[in-house]
């Protein structure tokens, strides 16, 4: 997993590794488009406080 994850307490380095197991055993899985769809429903959600860096969704980990 290239993602560097700095605080594996929050949210989002869980949501990395969901990813990234998803990836492995469902190559086809939309579960990292699913959650970003969902969290764009929800724009009072702090992300920040989650553990997602600005710009989260742009980065190479996240991209098919």
């Amino acid at each position: 997993m290239s993602e560097k994850l700095h605080d594996t307490t929050r949210f989002y380095a869980q949501a990395a590794v969901i990813e990234a197991l998803l990836r492995v055993v469902s190559p086809s899985t939309r579960w990292g488009e699913r959650l970003a769809e969902l969290l764009a429903q929800h724009p009072k959600v702090r992300l920040d406080r989650l553990g997602f860096p600005q710009g989260w969704l742009e980065r190479a980990f996240w991209q098919r």
